[in-house]
């Protein structure tokens, strides 16, 4: 019993560590790109071409990761404020709204950041720099809308249970500081 215990604790760990090594990832690049430029601007007086483009790429990725990575951790500042001045049901009622909410915006997030991606692929639009095709830059917009749907479910899911339960504590998984 312990074992299934462990395994289903990794199972829900991965997308977090997963975005966590991606973000470091994205963090670390930029930074190269960044200090690689400084250093060629300053010492040789010509910034190495395209890094401007790739830390501004790897910038937006981290962003939107970033959202996602922190709904999947439930520790929006914003939302865990006021969920802790609240009775515990109302905070399983704010959870609840939230969780609704959550889906109208990965709801938007995914059909219009698609359409977006979908179009701008069509095009011969490619970066300046670096030549990659610029629907790369707004691909992230879907892909967090898709975490924020997974997210918006299981808050739905997990809230609607406390309250038809009668439940007053917060069980959320992977909430608070772990």
């Amino acid at each position: 019993m312990g074992d299934s215990c462990s395994t289903k604790s990794r199972r829900s760990r991965t997308p977090i560590a997963i975005l966590e090594w991606a973000m470091a990832l994205l963090l670390v690049s930029m930074i190269i790109c960044v200090a690689v430029q400084v250093v060629s601007r300053h010492l040789f007086a010509i910034p190495l071409q395209g890094t401007e483009e790739l830390a501004r790429l790897c910038f937006v990725w981290g962003c939107c990761l970033g959202i996602g990575y922190c709904a999947l951790r439930h520790e929006h500042i914003a939302m865990d404020a006021i969920s802790r001045r609240v009775s515990p049901r109302m905070a399983s009622c704010f959870s609840l709204a939230c969780g609704i909410a959550l889906q109208f915006i990965a709801f938007v997030m995914i059909v219009h950041g698609s359409r977006l991606v979908a179009h701008i692929w069509t095009l011969p639009d490619l970066s300046t720099a670096m030549q990659y095709p610029r629907a790369l830059f707004w691909l992230p917009i879907p892909l967090c809308g898709v975490i924020l749907f997974g997210v918006g479910i299981s808050q739905i899911v997990a809230s609607a249970s406390r309250l038809a339960h009668g439940q007053t504590e917060d069980a959320s998984p992977g909430e608070g500081n772990s």
